[in-house]
């Protein structure tokens, strides 16, 4: 004879409290006499579904290869893309203004230092030694000797041409210096020369009526230690008498004039 069971204690018949009522299950072969209720599956406070949006609709999720695996990566949205990029361009544009404003402001303070700085005396530049005539100028030779440099025309036909130029004081308008020359008869001799074996140098006074027109005219502006060569037309020489018997009428003259001093 078997023993009974107690209540509640078969596998078949479970108390369930979900609702705080007592439910039974019928026994196999066996109805309830009272009929249970069905078991509501809600909360006892339902909640309005949440729509879940996703913070990523722009793009699809994507997939990549990685060794022979598949990765798939969230896509970034397009808005916040745009953002971090908005961002980076405002941060690398603050770092250049940035740095604009610090380099000006070294400069303005270098250049202030600079100002207010004590310079050294400028060192004075050494006089220049003033040349000296060539021992063997002006020539003595019978022809006056040839030069490549081109000479200075003026209107009145009188050509002159520097062959040493000066560093000493100008020889001024009717002024007076001293000087060698040489003499020469274009086409033709030398027919005069303070460095001639007895001569010595020139007292000039240039002053209208003491020498020739073509000296008076073509020696203002040499300097001391300059040697300058005058080609002069008969006109601004001794005309068309000449002076014989050395230098006949309507010639051309040559002369090398070096400038020695001026008192």
């Amino acid at each position: 004879m078997s023993s009974p069971k107690k209540p509640g204690s078969s596998a078949n018949s479970r108390s369930a409290s979900s609702n705080g009522r007592p439910v039974t299950r019928p026994t196999s072969g066996t109805k309830s006499a009272t009929t249970s209720r069905p078991v509501s599956t809600k909360s006892a406070t339902p909640s309005k579904p949440v729509a879940a949006k996703s913070a990523t609709t722009s793009r699809p999720v994507t997939e990549t290869k990685s060794g022979g695996s598949v990765v798939k990566r969230a896509p970034v949205s397009s808005a916040r893309q745009a953002r971090l990029q908005a961002q980076r361009e405002r941060e690398r544009n603050q770092r250049m203004i940035t740095g604009g404003v610090i380099a000006l402001i070294v400069v303005v303070l270098a250049f202030a230092i600079w100002q207010v700085i004590p310079k050294p005396a400028a060192t004075p530049a050494k006089a220049k030694a003033c040349a000296t005539v060539p021992a063997n100028m002006p020539s003595t030779a019978d022809q006056p000797p040839p030069t490549n440099l081109k000479p200075v025309k003026l209107a009145d036909g009188l050509e002159y041409i520097d062959l040493v130029v000066g560093c000493g004081a100008t020889v001024a308008p009717n002024s007076q210096f001293t000087a060698n020359y040489t003499g020469w008869i274009q086409g033709g001799h030398k027919f005069q020369s303070s460095r001639d074996p007895g001569g010595s140098p020139f007292q000039a006074n240039l002053a209208p009526g003491n020498v020739i027109q073509g000296w008076s005219e073509g020696l203002p502006g040499m300097k001391v230690g300059g040697v300058r060569r005058l080609i002069i037309p008969p006109a601004l020489g001794y005309g068309a008498s000449g002076q014989p018997p050395t230098i006949p009428g309507n010639a051309t003259l040559i002369f090398d004039v070096s400038a020695i001093s001026i008192p």
